[in-house]
């Protein structure tokens, strides 16, 4: 945020939802809810994919989030933002080779 000492949360007055999805075969969890500035004035909603490379031992996170201030619906920016995650291609080398794209 713009003032000292502030940082960016959840929202804490609506629990964000997390189920169990699939994206390009693998199982992934995702979370969805509402951010917020605590400190300032801003605050959209959000969408976390966590999807495990079990091969890689790690667990690949991907965040995406809306801030447009002047715009109350902000459901077709994170629809977007959705569509561009959910083409995450994983490669199954072991780490030392690997690339995400």
């Amino acid at each position: 945020g713009n003032h000292k000492g502030s940082f960016m949360t959840t929202e804490y007055e609506y629990l964000p939802v997390s189920k169990i999805t699939e994206i390009n075969g693998e199982q992934t969890m995702s979370v969805v809810g509402l951010w917020r500035v605590s400190g300032d004035l801003m605050g959209g909603p959000f969408h976390l994919y966590a999807i495990p490379d079990v091969k890689n031992q790690r667990v690949i996170v991907m965040d995406a989030f809306v801030y447009y201030a002047e715009k109350p619906k902000k459901r077709n920016y994170i629809r977007q933002l959705d569509a561009i995650m959910n083409t995450i291609s994983i490669n199954k080398q072991s780490h030392e080779h690997s690339t995400t794209k």
